[in-house]
């Protein structure tokens, strides 16, 4: 197998046929490839994701693998599947599903309320049953939500780079789309785990409902903004979806609902509920979504709640969620 994910060229995976390449990451690539026959959908479109081990650490890919068929073990309607992965050598590859409707990031302006809460409610579906075996997802985002075409959503590729450099929170091409997604007790160290990915189901809830990141910031500016302020939540939330919001972003963990599998019935019920009145009072300073993002300072309460995950859950690679059309 060829390796691409330093020369830009591309690579010969296994028995796939690669089409094109998706995007390239700090430490991985994704390609768009066909399945092979032995998948039992040859010629199916499939993301194929290659990263290389540090330093050719063949211990280091047996840790990768044995984090990709725990992913594996997860059971979900709602998540993406994984249907193959392997190596050769340091150079490790996973393939899913291939989804042309696109993701929940490059529809914001095109689906309608009811459609982005059914998005969330999916994609919390899909975080419980990882949370079920052990896996943090570590990057809820809406690159990361996938739309089926049939009106449901896929929660994707728990991330494999945490495992590949252990004790990395986020590389410098991961703060430019991920940072604002990340509950602020990672950043500061703790364990990803069921209640940091709730916070990041939180945050995804507030851009469903229409918060829209601000301009462009330094990533030194979004982790300050991120450890110090408040989530910022627009004026125009309505009193029961404000209340939502605070409470998966809640500083301390213990005052969060306990599973992803109650957000979803949370969402369901923010879903058939319809809007009410606006929130009372101003929205917290700061542009919504970006440089501000949900969380703040305060105490995170490992402790309470469902215990944490362990360390070694996924984080997903820089750049390697392709903008799939």
């Amino acid at each position: 197998m060829s390796d691409a994910t330093t020369t830009g060229m591309t690579p010969a995976i296994a028995d796939y046929t690669i089409r094109r390449e998706l995007g390239p990451g700090g430490v991985g690539v994704s390609f768009l490839a066909a399945a092979p026959a032995r998948l039992g959908g040859a010629g199916d479109p499939v993301v194929v994701r290659l990263v290389r081990a540090p330093r050719d650490d063949l211990r280091t890919v047996r840790r990768v693998l044995e984090h990709i068929a725990a992913a594996a073990a997860a059971h979900s309607d709602r998540l993406a599947p994984i249907l193959d992965a392997g190596h050769d050598g340091p150079l490790v590859w996973v393939a899913r599903p291939w989804f042309a409707a696109g993701t929940l990031a490059q529809h914001e302006g095109t689906l309608n309320r009811a459609e982005r809460l059914r998005a969330v409610i999916d994609a919390a579906r899909a975080a419980h049953a990882l949370h079920e075996v052990g896996v943090a997802h570590r990057r809820i985002t809406p690159r990361n939500v996938a739309l089926a075409g049939d009106g449901s959503a896929r929660l994707c590729d728990p991330g494999i780079g945490h495992v590949l450099v252990p004790g990395r929170t986020l590389t410098a091409a991961e703060a430019k789309t991920s940072l604002p997604w990340v509950d602020p007790a990672v950043l500061r160290g703790e364990a990803p785990s069921r209640s940091t990915d709730i916070w990041s189901l939180g945050v995804l809830l507030l851009h469903a409902l229409g918060a829209r990141p601000a301009g462009p910031a330094a990533p030194q500016v979004q982790v300050v903004a991120a450890l110090r302020n408040p989530p910022p939540l627009p004026v125009e939330l309505a009193s029961q979806e404000a209340r939502l919001v605070r409470s998966l972003t809640d500083p301390d963990p213990g005052r969060r609902p306990r599973t992803a599998a109650e957000v979803a019935e949370l969402v369901q019920e923010l879903l058939s509920a319809g809007r009410d009145a606006p929130a009372p009072g101003p929205p917290a300073p700061g542009p919504p979504g970006r440089d501000a993002p949900e969380g703040s300072e305060g105490p995170t309460g490992a402790a309470l709640g469902p215990p944490p995950l362990p360390t070694t859950s996924f984080e997903p690679l820089p750049g390697e969620l392709p903008e799939e059309r």
